[in-house]
């Protein structure tokens, strides 16, 4: 009995010997394991998603230009067209883009896309507006490496009773010309302005303010229609050889049941007198409360009620007072005409704000009125070379206005040069307008749209 007590004895003590023997190695190496099992996993994908990346990184180094690019989207059953100017630089592997110049909040957004690793010819992406994060939605495009040309699709959620997502398609193209005037100076646009007046020169806009401190009356007549003018405002009828020519040229084309948006539109005097005698409706904008009460009074002296309306915009900003389903059949303006160095010693005066030109007024006029037009709008206007004259034709040639087709009348008053501007839309812009699409437009012969 004793015998088999020892034996029992003796096999519990080596039972728990492996025990604690088995214990004690899972105890000490349970962590190990652990990272064993969960680390190599983690590291080989680390490695397989770090070699994904530098691919990606070595694509889009390779094939796509950084730079500036020309964006045109459109949305489905709408003839609308909407361009900007998108600055796109490359981050290991993706691609971001933004506009230069934001027309309103709602067009202030900004791209993400990236390959397909399967096919890098096919990038996925997101929209979203900068301001206001519920605008925003996927993106895909189709690119082509030889046209550097993205061709795509983009995605909308629903909007107020619409039971849809909104989409429409978008095209993004390479701009040939990196060296165009206004890209160059896009990033010391505010520095240039800053230069500008360290290095005023003797002031062009004297003699424009001179004939308006001479005139000295509170109202004009002109072809027996008063308009009120108050110490501040531009009167056009001093400019008289440009004023007259420019109201003939406008009468000899507008007819009476056409729209008009009058830009920078002063005491009202083009917006009034086109609705007194042509019968058309007016839109005029200015960015003062002082002017807009102005070009009503002006309005109501003439009878032009029902024809005129009158807004106020931001500053400098006249297109932001626009809304986006107005469309006009011409877009005037007679803007300040006067680049910031010729004009700066003359700033204490009332009249410098209505006469100093700045680069913005002219991105509003060019790139701003390419959101409200149709296939047969046409833009009229009238500008000095003593302004940003340069900066002019290069805004011109990157918008969907028609470059090669621009009628040009030149006038000079005093040490000023006006040119009188007629432009219309690119043979492009009007074919989007006309087919809402961009799939039925023709390929130029050297590749580009």
């Amino acid at each position: 009995m004793r015998a088999d007590n020892t034996v029992i004895s003796k096999s519990n003590e080596k039972s728990w010997s492996l025990i604690l023997i088995f214990s004690s190695i899972n105890l000490n190496n349970l962590s190990s394991l652990i990272g064993m099992i969960v680390g190599i996993p983690t590291i080989i994908y680390a490695i397989i998603k770090s070699v994904l990346i530098l691919i990606d990184f070595y694509y889009l180094r390779r094939y796509i230009k950084s730079g500036f690019y020309k964006s045109y989207w459109i949305k489905n059953n709408y003839k609308e067209l909407c361009t900007e100017i998108l600055i796109l630089k490359k981050r290991f592997n993706m691609v971001y883009a933004k506009p230069l110049y934001v027309q309103k909040d709602r067009y202030n957004y900004q791209i993400k896309i990236k390959p397909f690793r399967k096919s890098f010819y096919l990038f996925k992406g997101w929209w979203m507006c900068r301001k206001n994060l519920i605008h925003q939605g996927p993106q895909l495009f189709y690119f082509d490496e030889n046209l550097q040309i993205f061709r795509g699709q983009w995605l909308a959620w629903p909007r107020g009773d619409e039971s849809v997502p909104r989409s429409g398609e978008w095209l993004i193209e390479y701009i040939t010309n990196q060296e165009n005037m206004y890209l160059k100076s896009y990033l010391i646009k505010s520095l240039h302005i800053f230069l500008e007046k360290l290095t005023a020169r003797r002031s062009l806009i004297e003699g424009i303010i001179e004939r308006h401190k001479k005139f000295n009356q509170d109202k004009f007549i002109y072809n027996d229609m008063s308009f009120k003018v108050r110490n501040h405002c531009f009167i056009p009828i001093l400019e008289q050889e440009v004023t007259e020519y420019f109201i003939g040229y406008l009468k000899d084309r507008i007819r009476p049941t056409d729209k008009i948006l009058d830009l920078f539109a002063g005491c009202g005097f083009f917006s009034i007198y086109l609705a007194k005698k042509m019968g058309c409706q007016m839109i005029g904008i200015n960015d003062d409360d002082t002017l807009r009460d102005l070009c009503y009074e002006n309005s109501k002296i003439n009878k032009t009620e029902e024809l005129t309306e009158f807004r106020v915009s931001r500053k400098n900003r006249p297109s932001s007072m626009v809304e986006k389903e107005e469309r006009f059949n011409y877009i005037i303006a007679f803007p300040p005409c006067v680049q910031t160095r010729d004009a700066y010693q003359s700033r204490k005066s009332l009249y410098y704000k209505r006469l100093c030109s700045l680069p913005i007024h002219l991105e509003e006029l060019i790139f701003g009125s390419q959101y409200y037009v149709n296939e047969d709008s046409r833009l009229i206007f009238v500008y000095s070379k003593q302004g940003y004259f340069s900066l002019l034709h290069s805004l011109i040639e990157l918008s969907n206005w028609d470059e090669t087709n621009i009628f040009k009348k030149t006038f000079k008053s005093g040490n000023m040069e006006y040119v009188i501007y007629d432009l219309e839309l690119s043979r492009f812009a009007k074919d989007v307008l006309k087919n809402g699409s961009f799939y039925d437009i023709c390929i130029r012969e050297d590749g580009y749209l």
